[in-house]
């Protein structure tokens, strides 16, 4: 990927970040809940700030978002461009630019997505994404 960089455990790869990132936005275009619950930390430090919305925090309101969000018709394509990857630690972000299409329109959104290292694999623990202003 682009503009990737990577610091910390040589156990891990910044390509398995940018797969964690991939599952996460496999599961938003599919209205996977299935693939959301797998993605996401179940604690109770876990954020999410979805565009427009105020920020959840814990498990228990960020599932309940997700499950709302799906239940309504029609889930966005979404175009990652501009993805970046940082990892220290046992904790890696990424950020990247969402470009959607759903129902004929599109958006633009700048986001951030905080994973950490659970037992071997990549959890999100925080999710905001923004709209991008045009001029």
């Amino acid at each position: 990927m682009e503009g990737m960089t990577s610091e910390g455990s040589e156990d891990s790869t910044d390509e398995e970040v940018s797969a964690a990132n991939a599952a996460f936005y496999e599961a938003l275009e599919g209205g996977d809940l299935e693939g959301m619950v797998s993605v996401w930390s179940h604690t109770d430090d876990v954020q999410c700030a979805h565009p427009g919305r105020p920020p959840l925090r814990g498990w228990p309101d960020v599932l309940s978002s997700w499950q709302m969000i799906f239940a309504s018709s029609g889930f966005p394509q979404v175009i990652l461009t501009d993805e970046f990857v940082t990892r220290r630690q046992g904790i890696a972000w990424v950020t990247c630019t969402e470009n959607m299409l759903s129902r004929g329109q599109t958006a633009t959104a700048a986001a951030l997505n905080v994973f950490e290292l659970i037992d071997g694999r990549w959890r999100m623990v925080a999710h905001h994404a923004g709209p991008l202003m045009t001029a």
